[in-house]
């Protein structure tokens, strides 16, 4: 455990505004919400959302910073 908190990691909460955001984007796109939560947080701060769900990355192909993590080009 004491590993896990020397990497730096930055904690964000899901407040009222992203939770709306992610419940946007599961009706949009199919997904569930906890998978929307993810992604309306990458795209609040403006970061890519890299997934090993081919399914996932399938139903958000139109998202141009949902990545796929078999992807080649991915860090391109």
């Amino acid at each position: 455990m004491r590993d896990v908190f020397t990497l730096g990691l930055t904690v964000h909460r899901l407040d009222m505004t992203l939770a709306l955001e992610a419940l946007g984007i599961a009706m949009e796109h199919d997904v569930t919400f906890y998978d929307a939560g993810f992604i309306a947080l990458a795209q609040s701060v403006r970061c890519n959302l890299i997934t090993a769900d081919r399914k996932l990355h399938q139903k958000l192909r139109t998202l141009p910073f949902v990545r796929f993590l078999g992807d080649v080009n991915i860090f391109a």
